[in-house]
């Protein structure tokens, strides 16, 4: 068992505040951090997408798994960062967890 498995089943049920997990993503439909909702669905994954029809066509297979939510005017990572952060400030989150969509573990 790899230690986030044991670290997720102990922490899962516990009564304290659960922070998003952000990941930017970007050409990536099947980016390895959401193959992780497969096995642990609860996850609180937020993705965060460029808002193009090209872009949400790619993604459309994670909506009812995921919260997405769609970025205008990022055309690079920094921007996507920022926009990130923007949402979260505007969304009351004070902590902020980012991970890439290619960390599967």
């Amino acid at each position: 068992m790899y230690r986030s498995q044991r670290l997720y089943k102990e922490v899962k049920d516990a009564d304290f505040e659960i922070f998003p997990i952000c990941v930017p993503s970007y050409n990536r439909p099947d980016p390895a951090i959401l193959k992780s909702l497969e096995t642990y669905p609860e996850l609180p994954i937020v993705l965060f997408i460029r808002n193009t029809k090209e872009q949400k066509a790619l993604y459309k297979k994670w909506r009812n798994k995921c919260k997405i939510v769609l970025l205008d005017d990022v055309e690079n990572i920094g921007q996507t960062r920022a926009a990130i952060v923007n949402w979260c400030v505007e969304n009351k989150i004070s902590n902020i967890f980012m991970m890439d969509d290619d960390i599967d573990e």
